[in-house]
């Protein structure tokens, strides 16, 4: 049996609930594999002697393994309420994508800010890990669920 026709098959018997019970145990191990890989990142680039720290104003923080971490979970769960706000609305998945692709470009301002060279490279990599992640991982999972309903 093809992979689509089993999708079908086992589709039509799933309630509303159930998809989305399916697609919120999806997101969560999208959450958990990509704090996994920001933290695994963080290590990286802390045994390699990176020091990620940049300057603020007049100040120089230095980012932590909690922070990296904390702020992948936090824009995580904001492109994740997003999208399901936006889903309500006609193409909404596609707005999503226009926005979170323009945010994720934005964000690779902030390690501009960083002390030296290896850390400005260091941060954006956790910018290019969380950004595509988010884009392509959330996209693939609304994509699968508007599957399951359509199957209904």
């Amino acid at each position: 049996m093809g992979q689509e026709k089993m999708t079908q098959t086992a589709a039509s018997s799933m309630t509303a609930g159930q998809v989305d019970r399916s697609r919120g145990n999806a997101e969560l191990a999208l959450l958990m594999a990509l704090e996994t890989g920001a933290g695994a990142l963080w290590v990286l680039w802390d045994l390699v002697g990176v020091d990620l720290t940049v300057t603020q104003g007049s100040r120089e923080i230095t980012v932590s393994l909690a922070a990296a971490v904390i702020v992948t979970t936090l824009t995580a769960v904001a492109a994740m309420a997003l999208l399901r706000l936006l889903e309500r609305r006609p193409h909404g998945r596609r707005t999503w994508m226009i926005v979170a692709a323009v945010v994720w470009a934005i964000s690779f301002l902030g390690p501009l800010g960083a002390t030296t060279l290896p850390a400005g490279l260091a941060l954006a990599s956790f910018h290019v890990l969380v950004g595509a992640t988010l884009l392509f991982g959330l996209t693939a999972i609304a994509r699968h669920r508007e599957r399951l309903l359509a199957c209904r």
